[in-house]
């Protein structure tokens, strides 16, 4: 908790000091403390996606997906929770990937496959379509096919801005969002 704390706001140095030295913990928190570290160090050497430590942060993220797209046994003890953290997996991956030219294809796909995984999440509807219209897709015919989903998506943003919840991405992706859909006052 304390270090979603500090990556909350961005210090990201202070994340990968707290969490390395559970890198290899055992157990139901395993990928989560693998996920927020590798997003960390991602974050932390974005500038630099050739280095080591990016490549690191990479690997680790790549690895949650993994483990998390493998079949589980007769009984999965809290699918929900599973899916949720496979979902913002696959986000976070597809983030790290748009920064390395190479993975752009790799990046869609994961952005992709996290809004299907979660198609009333707000920040993963927001995630695909700057992704798409980054790489040349045509704002008003996007915004014409996916207008009730992206109103949907304010709502929930906003939603949870006024609950304290998400920020300052729910201000941020509302306003994204908002701006798509021409509401730019």
């Amino acid at each position: 908790k304390l270090a979603k704390l500090h990556a909350v706001l961005g210090e990201h140095p202070k994340v990968v000091e707290l969490l390395e030295p559970h890198e290899n913990l055992e157990g139901v928190l395993r990928n989560e403390i693998r996920l927020e570290l590798g997003t960390a160090l991602c974050r932390q050497h974005w500038r630099a996606p050739d280095s080591d430590p990016y490549r690191r942060g990479y690997d680790l993220i790549a690895g949650v997906v993994a483990e998390l797209e493998q079949p589980q046994g007769a009984v999965v003890l809290n699918f929900r929770r599973r899916e949720s953290l496979r979902a913002r997996a696959l986000s976070r991956l597809g983030w790290v990937c748009e920064v390395d030219v190479t993975r752009t294809a790799e990046a869609g796909k994961r952005h992709r496959e996290a809004l299907e995984l979660e198609p009333a999440n707000p920040y993963y509807l927001a995630n695909v379509l700057g992704f798409e219209l980054q790489g040349g897709a045509i704002a008003e015919d996007v915004v014409r096919c996916l207008r009730p989903a992206m109103l949907d998506a304010v709502r929930a943003s906003e939603s949870h801005a006024a609950q304290g919840m998400e920020l300052p991405f729910a201000f941020f992706t509302a306003g994204r969002l908002r701006l798509l859909l021409g509401q730019s006052d």
